[in-house]
């Protein structure tokens, strides 16, 4: 099945390594690119995206207050949020739910937790369009 993954971070070349790491690993995901929090948000509103993977600090719109937009026009307009993946260099588990968001991934040397992350929420997907 094809699902679609917005990457939203203001370094480029952890973007570059992100969608060449993830593109890769998952040949059938449709990869899409944000450099701040105000560029994903405006992405998310023009169209439907399965997976959103941000950074969390950022410029002009960090990762936590485009989470908390990017919810807020959700449920507004009574849309299915994404599955929400913090990338942090701070990482601590108990991050994910004070944020809000479904799963926190450590931004380490190495894109591995990350890709992992992605194959687990990719089956979680599979199974519940199944169930449709």
């Amino acid at each position: 099945m094809t699902y679609s993954l917005l990457h939203v971070e203001d370094t480029e070349i952890i973007r570059w390594v992100v969608s060449d790491n993830l593109g890769k690993a998952f040949p059938n995901l449709v990869l899409y690119e944000a450099v701040n929090g105000a560029e994903g948000l405006e992405h998310c509103l023009r169209g439907p995206v399965d997976i959103v993977v941000t950074d969390k600090n950022m410029p002009i719109m960090d990762g936590s207050q485009f989470l908390a937009e990017l919810k807020k026009a959700y449920l507004e307009q009574g849309r299915a949020l994404p599955v929400l993946v913090m990338m942090s260099t701070h990482y601590k588990p108990e991050d994910a739910s004070k944020i809000g968001v479904d799963y926190c991934v450590p931004k380490i040397n190495s894109i591995d937790p990350l890709i992992e992350m992605i194959g687990k929420i990719l089956q979680r997907l599979d199974a519940k369009r199944e169930k449709k």
